[in-house]
């Protein structure tokens, strides 16, 4: 019963996340839930032991939560998911492209990078898993609003 309702819920948020951007939902939205959720992992040890890529991906998806944090400073979005994401890199080391993905974020964060082709598809990556061959329309989709919004400013 814990590992199914654990596993939903992970699925759940995963679905939800991985949606972003054509589904409005933002980190702030998710986050609580989410830690709640890691607290009954963390809390079961027999559970993590045999579950440790959901339990990765719960810190993974927290991570990529917070990098879609709508009202958070790009610092602080950073550090609080490289914290998470460090952690499930630390619990299942064989993700796809989570190394990259957390240097990248790493190096936006220490020297303000600032190339947001890279940034959306890090957070596309997280979020919806390297594989995804949507990703770079959605990329190029949030570049072009992000750029009309520019202009109209």
């Amino acid at each position: 019963m814990f590992n199914q309702e654990v596993e939903a819920e992970v699925s759940s948020y995963t679905t939800r996340l991985g949606g972003w951007p054509a589904q409005f939902v933002t980190g702030e939205q998710l986050i609580p839930a989410m830690q709640a959720t890691l607290q009954k992992v963390e809390g079961n040890v027999l559970y993590r032991e045999q579950n440790r890529n959901v339990w990765a991906t719960m810190y993974r998806m927290i991570g990529g939560a917070y990098l879609i944090h709508s009202s958070m400073g790009m610092n602080d979005k950073l550090r609080n998911a490289l914290t998470y994401l460090s952690k499930s890199r630390e619990l299942w080391p064989e993700q796809q492209k989570l190394d990259d993905n957390i240097g990248v974020l790493q190096a936006f964060l220490n020297a303000g990078q600032e190339d947001i082709r890279e940034y959306f598809t890090t957070v596309l990556q997280i979020l919806r898993g390297p594989g995804d061959a949507q990703i770079p329309a959605i990329v190029e989709q949030l570049v072009a609003v992000g750029q009309q919004q520019k202009r109209s400013a």
